[in-house]
């Protein structure tokens, strides 16, 4: 992520959103798709009340906004989207022990394990040709590593402003496809694998 003003106060808001793990998978679900903190805490088991506090943090943090308001029998139903992709960065990381890094390290893992799961149970997965499905293992040096990990950023950093023109070009949420991109760097152990 680059430096800019506005990427180092969006930075700062993400890692302070970021703090607790519910709030992190709430917004990782308003990533996904917009939603109301009913049909979060339905999905979830989690209790509407704790959601909706989530959610009102997300929105003082800047990483998510209200969408819609839908009335729904005398009352009215809060959409929410997150605006914010969840991010974790060799500054946050530096911040966690390492119990905390593998917590985080397995909910990732597992929110793109569940991601492609659903991909493949709903057909979407395979239903394109212009994709990418990789694994790779190769060795480097401590100067390769720091170039593939500025490669990863950059990567990430330019899918921002894909998703950002794609909003200029078509603002109904519904008007566009879309896509997973899951992206993993870490050291692998030896052997085979």
């Amino acid at each position: 992520m680059s430096k800019g003003p506005d990427n180092v106060v969006r930075a700062a808001n993400l890692h302070k959103a970021l703090r607790d793990p519910t709030r992190a998978w709430v917004l990782a679900q308003l990533n996904d798709a917009p939603a109301a903190a009913i049909d979060l805490a339905e999905r979830s088991g989690i209790p509407r009340q704790r959601i909706s506090y989530h959610i009102k943090m997300l929105v003082r943090y800047e990483c998510a906004e209200l969408l819609d308001t839908i009335p729904i029998r005398g009352s009215i139903k809060k959409i929410f989207r997150g605006t914010t992709p969840v991010l974790v960065m060799p500054e946050d990381w530096a911040k966690m022990g390492l119990g905390s890094r593998n917590g985080w390290s397995i909910k990732i893992l597992s929110e793109a394990f569940e991601r492609a799961q659903r991909a493949l149970e709903q057909g979407t997965f395979d239903k394109r040709l212009d994709r990418i499905a990789a694994n790779y293992k190769p060795r480097l040096d401590e100067e390769g590593w720091a170039e593939a990990f500025a490669m990863l950023a950059e990567i990430h950093e330019r899918f921002q402003t894909l998703e950002e023109a794609s909003v200029e070009r078509h603002p109904d949420y519904m008007d566009r496809t879309p896509f997973t991109f899951s992206m993993l760097l870490y050291e692998s152990p030896p052997g085979r694998l």
